[in-house]
């Protein structure tokens, strides 16, 4: 159905239970209605599929549909691509972190599994306690209009530097009243990072280090440091 994952996806977990894939984007199922006048878009062909240009357009029709995974990552490349003409100095990182952070898990893709199967895929050896929702379609689907810029129910912070081994990094959020109300209402912090690590030489293990973060509440900066 609309919104869910393609049979024919593939998924992780991938190596060391990594997500695989990380982002989803559509595929197939993407609709579009054609004029029937001219003869250009066959009936039989009013598929499932994703409207694209037919490679043997002479003497047949100039649009047809394929559905297939390899529309997806055009169209992520595509976000990261306009990502990078808004910040053109932003690196490889800066821009994994962008595309991953609004990044959401749409309803009816959780609605693909039942209970049942969900049991069964964290009791699996092969998938213990992993969420199959999460393996099959990573961080979800990205919002194309919190992407680009902030709003007033989406602000993002950004920093870029190089952090040195076996140390503590520490970022102030500066959390506007709104936020910390104790009116009712759905608030969401969402932290996203990305990182080249060193590498080993070996095959074995490749990743030489890794990188972790805790969110910690404090009045200041200072209490938090010294804590």
């Amino acid at each position: 159905a609309e919104n869910q994952p393609s049979p024919f996806t593939r998924h992780g977990p991938s190596v060391k239970g990594a997500l695989k894939p990380e982002l989803i984007a559509p595929g197939g199922n993407l609709a579009s209605p054609m004029r029937q006048s001219g003869g250009q878009w066959k009936a039989d062909m009013r598929g499932l599929g994703i409207l694209t240009l037919n490679h043997q357009f002479q003497g047949n029709t100039i649009f047809k549909e394929i559905s297939g995974t390899s529309f997806s990552a055009p169209y992520v490349t595509h976000l990261a691509g306009r990502l990078l003409n808004e910040y053109p100095n932003a690196s490889a990182n800066l821009l994994r972190a962008m595309l991953v952070n609004h990044a959401y898990m749409p309803g009816e893709v959780d609605s693909t599994f039942t209970d049942e199967m969900k049991a069964a895929y964290k009791a699996n050896k092969a998938t213990w306690k992993r969420d199959i929702t999460r393996d099959v379609v990573g961080y979800g689907q990205i919002s194309e209009s919190d992407l680009f810029r902030s709003s007033d129910h989406c602000v993002v912070l950004v920093c870029e530097e190089a952090i040195e081994k076996d140390t503590c990094q520490f970022y102030e959020l500066p959390l506007p009243a709104s936020y910390l109300r104790t009116a009712k209402g759905t608030r969401e912090l969402s932290i996203s990072l990305a990182y080249s690590p060193a590498v080993r030489t070996t095959r074995m293990e490749y990743l030489a280090t890794q990188i972790s973060y805790r969110l910690v509440k404090g009045d200041s900066l200072e209490t938090v440091q010294k804590s």
